[in-house]
């Protein structure tokens, strides 16, 4: 039997949540049924060496790869790169993600012929450039084209609001986290060498990149309640540095020098999870956050703000501790009830760990993922979900 080819369609690629999927999806599928492929076409500002290195990645893992800037050409010459580069492949399975992806890589393929495509959202829609006239014609016209995949409800959710896309034709695919951890005991001494810290000092993480949703702004404003107070808790966030003009302004209005430390994008957060003792997530809005399910499966216990979706994650208040959105005075209250509380801590941080082994495996997903494939390619029909 011939292998299913697949091609997948992703704008940009860095070390985010969706691209961290995408190549864990390609690693676990089955290459004796499966031939995978990957066009990309944008990199991040600043961030062009850490996509490279995650095409290196994608190609370790036995994936063709297909990269030309999207900005370096007019958008005639792009679109005709990227028709040339489908047609070349040929896929059975075009599986676009992300909004760019979703709209010029589906679009292209319909021209190709492609028959079957696969579009996966995974963040809200919001107001602004997800949401605008030609957009919504584009959803509605390939509504009949495309089987839909959404990495929560709420993500759901808002097609449904924006697109006009009835949740009942949406799959969801929850994200999936591995269960290999870092050693806790080397990574906490470790760290705290590495920031200048005692083996004593408490460490709040919050991994995320600094976009404007995430509100770093209000983890800084947390940390101001906590830190004048208690000399011996330190606020750490990882991630890319978007904003850190911004965010050092705030660190010095607040007198918070040393005491907030960001330490940038890291390959190795595995370490820093290990190394912390309590998770914090400040986000206004997100798809479905990678990271609090990298936290709780550490056995971490989490204080998040109460996104759209957060419910989805943290289903009641035994696996984590959810507070309304940019409230810096109840989220400096739950982080210290709960640094000052060990065994509530521990208590977190196990049924959290238990939750998230239980409900978002790998084994799990690929299954998913396998038969949705095999039921396109197959069929070569879009039943509203499969």
């Amino acid at each position: 039997m011939d292998k299913i080819k697949i091609l997948h369609v992703i704008g940009a690629l860095g070390i985010g949540g969706c691209e961290k999927q995408l190549l864990q999806l390609c690693k676990r599928l089955d290459t004796a049924r499966f031939e995978l492929s990957l066009i990309w076409y944008s990199y991040m500002p600043g961030f062009k060496d850490s996509a490279y290195a995650m095409e290196d990645a994608f190609k370790q893992a036995g994936v063709q790869t297909i990269h030309f800037d999207k900005f370096s050409m007019p958008l005639w010459k792009f679109i005709m790169q990227l028709r040339n580069a489908i047609k070349h492949i040929g896929p059975d399975i075009v599986h676009t993600w992300m909004y760019s992806a979703n709209f010029w890589g589906r679009w292209v393929a319909l021209s190709c012929d492609v028959p079957c495509m696969i579009a996966s959202y995974r963040v809200e829609v919001k107001d602004g450039i997800e949401n605008n006239p030609i957009t919504r014609w584009s959803e509605k016209f390939l509504t009949k084209r495309t089987l839909r995949l959404a990495n929560s409800r709420a993500v759901a959710k808002s097609l449904d609001k924006f697109y006009g896309i009835p949740e009942s034709d949406i799959r969801i695919v929850y994200n999936a986290i591995s269960n290999e951890l870092c050693s806790a005991k080397n990574a906490r001494s470790d760290i705290r060498q590495e920031l200048g810290l005692s083996d004593q000092q408490k460490i709040v993480l919050m991994v995320a990149s600094q976009k404007k949703q995430k509100n770093y702004p209000l983890f800084i404003r947390t940390a101001q309640h906590i830190c004048h107070k208690r000399s011996d808790i330190t606020f750490v966030g990882v991630g890319r540095g978007d904003r850190m003009e911004e965010l050092n302004i705030l660190i010095d209005q607040n007198k918070l020098k040393g005491k907030v430390l960001f330490v940038g994008q890291r390959n190795d957060v595995e370490r820093w999870l290990a190394a912390a003792d309590i998770f914090c997530l400040t986000s206004d809005f997100e798809g479905f956050a990678n990271a609090i399910l990298e936290a709780m499966m550490a056995g971490l216990p989490v204080v998040s703000t109460n996104f759209s979706g957060i419910e989805e994650i943290i289903n009641n208040s035994s696996t984590g501790i959810v507070v309304p959105l940019n409230d810096d005075i109840t989220m400096a209250a739950e982080i210290m009830r709960v640094i000052d509380n060990p065994a509530l801590a521990q208590q977190l941080g196990t049924a959290a760990k238990s939750f998230i082994t239980k409900h978002f495996t790998w084994d799990k997903l690929i299954s998913t993922m396998e038969s949705i494939y095999d039921g396109l390619a197959h069929k070569a029909s879009y039943p509203k979900v499969l």
